[in-house]
């Protein structure tokens, strides 16, 4: 499994992936509290031909911003909005 990093809007985003050009992708959003990177599931999906996204909540790991119950909106809204960079 490959793993790159991207920064989209102060947003940090792990992308899990075969290497291959993948058809599917998945939205993985950790619960708290929660551990990111590799997990079971993440490699099931990679093993499955599915990119992962894996994004950092603002204020937490390598995001910037601060960390409240109401930025996790903020994710899903720079994910939707910015994916032709992803």
């Amino acid at each position: 499994m490959k793993r790159d990093r991207i920064i989209i809007d102060g947003i940090c985003i792990d992308v899990m992936h075969s290497g291959q050009t993948c058809e599917r992708s998945a939205l993985y959003l950790y619960g708290f509290p929660g551990s990111i990177g590799v997990n079971a599931l993440t490699e099931k999906l990679v093993a499955s031909g599915t990119m992962v996204l894996q994004p950092h909540f603002p204020g937490t790991y390598d995001s910037s911003g601060k960390f409240d119950p109401f930025t996790g909106s903020t994710v899903l809204s720079t994910v939707c909005s910015r994916g032709d960079q992803l």
